[in-house]
């Protein structure tokens, strides 16, 4: 019966991974619409201030168009639709890499499996995909993931532990046997140690460097989405104007204008910045898996510590047969 579950939650997750699949081409969609739709707005606006005076109701039309652009560019930027995008990539990536852990525990013994109890693997991996979905909604509106934060953090989609411990347990049976090369289930001291080198390493290095460059781009993204409809808005002002010199000043707040929301919105400024909280949630996520499963005092309950070791040297892009903690390098991780 659990396994026929276990099944059912891997078939819910793949079609998941579907439905965000589709809403990620379908906001990419959009912001390809909107960046050309914005784009050509403004540009008429241009085209109709350096139209002859005498050309009936120009004025009137360039400033209306300016007023247009200027206000679908605020809700543009309140959605940005290219972040919507990556959020929904990023979620159906999760969903698929969940659906295959699945019949990848299924496949294996069961001494080898990440949980020993398959209960306990049925509840986590249900847990896990309660844990997406609130993480990355599928509606738009309500539930939508601020795109301005405060307080920049990694992203979290994964079950989180009611209290977390800097400090885990080491392996009781070696200690208690004044032996620390033995090794239980693949487990020794000297691979608890090297993992506890690795997340110092992922909490002082990676994390910290990728939050960073967050912070950085969001600051960026954050001048431009403000200054665009500001721009544009202020090019129409002062296209009513009527003389000379504001007509002038007008196009190039037009062009400035059309010019910032270039930038956030064909840049997909809005991406880089999910893709760089996103790799800072990876490393967190890898941070939060070594502690979770060294908070195990008993090593026959873990998964086994040599595929542990494998699993996240793939992860961070090490070689396998080397050490993961390496004193020279601030990071951990190679990947990115």
């Amino acid at each position: 019966m659990i396994v026929a579950k276990l099944r059912l939650v891997a078939a819910a997750a793949a079609y998941r991974a579907e439905m965000h699949a589709v809403l990620a081409d379908q906001r990419d969609g959009w912001n390809k619409l909107f960046h050309s739709s914005l784009t050509n707005i403004t540009l008429a606006a241009l085209i109709l201030q350096a139209l002859p005076n005498n050309i009936s109701n120009s004025s009137i039309a360039s400033t209306l168009l300016y007023g247009a652009s200027a206000a679908l560019m605020c809700g543009v930027n309140k959605i940005q639709p290219s972040q919507l995008a990556e959020e929904q990539r990023m979620a159906a990536r999760l969903f698929r890499q969940l659906n295959t852990d699945i019949h990848t525990n299924l496949a294996l013994p069961t001494h080898l499996r990440q949980e020993r109890s398959a209960q306990s693997f049925l509840s986590r991996a249900y847990e896990a995909v309660l844990a997406l979905d609130k993480s990355y909604p599928l509606p738009l509106f309500p539930g939508m993931r601020d795109k301005f934060p405060e307080i920049v953090e990694p992203a979290v989609w994964w079950p989180q532990e009611e209290e977390e411990d800097d400090s885990a347990p080491q392996l009781s049976q070696s200690q208690s046997h004044g032996n620390t090369r033995s090794i239980v289930n693949g487990w020794s001291v000297e691979l608890e140690k090297e993992l506890r080198g690795v997340s110092e390493t992922l909490r002082s290095g990676d994390i910290s460097e990728f939050v960073g460059l967050s912070k950085k781009i969001l600051q960026v993204n954050t001048i431009l989405t403000i200054a665009a409809p500001l721009l544009t808005g202020t090019a129409g002002a002062l296209n009513m104007m009527q003389n000379n010199s504001s007509l002038s000043m007008s196009m190039v707040a037009g062009v400035a204008g059309v010019l910032a929301s270039t930038l956030s919105h064909g840049g997909q400024i809005g991406m880089i910045f999910e893709m760089y909280r996103n790799c800072a949630g990876f490393y967190h996520f890898l941070d939060s898996s070594i502690s979770r499963t060294l908070k195990q005092s008993n090593p026959e309950m873990r998964e086994n510590g040599e595929l542990f070791h494998w699993k996240l040297a793939l992860h961070l892009g090490r070689d396998p047969h080397s050490p993961l903690s390496d004193s020279s390098s601030k990071f951990a991780g190679k990947l990115f």
